[in-house]
């Protein structure tokens, strides 16, 4: 599971102008939001050669990735088309390292119910 976080008002506050823009048919500004995308595609890419990673699960958070069906579709399609699995994230960075773990050792990613129970364990911790 590689996770890639986007973040800074500056970065979402240009993409949501520039994905408005697109919305209305603009050619550059898709253009634009499509290169983002393939610039995390890169992003990933490079994270899984350096870590090594054997199973590439990646989830995604952060305002841009999340509102902007334009970046969003491009990157999920590109990492498809590598073979990767994208999945939006699911549970806090702590569990993300847990699921990782459970993808590495079995093989392939747990049922929803493992899901819930961490999600579950992570809960009652918060609540003390």
């Amino acid at each position: 599971m590689i996770l890639i976080r986007i973040e800074g008002q500056r970065i979402a506050s240009v993409a949501k102008i520039t994905y408005k823009i697109a919305l209305k048919g603009e050619k550059k500004a898709i253009k634009i939001l499509k290169e983002s995308a393939k610039e995390l595609v890169l992003a990933v890419v490079t994270a899984k050669k350096k870590l090594r990673l054997m199973y590439p699960v990646v989830t995604y958070s952060g305002s841009v990735i999340e509102k902007n069906e334009i970046v969003r579709a491009e990157f999920i399609k590109a990492l498809n088309e590598e073979g990767y699995k994208v999945r939006p994230t699911q549970v806090s960075p702590v569990l993300g390292a847990i699921v990782y773990a459970y993808v590495n050792y079995y093989g392939y990613y747990p049922d929803e119910s493992f899901i819930e129970n961490l999600k579950k364990l992570e809960r009652s911790e918060e609540n003390g």
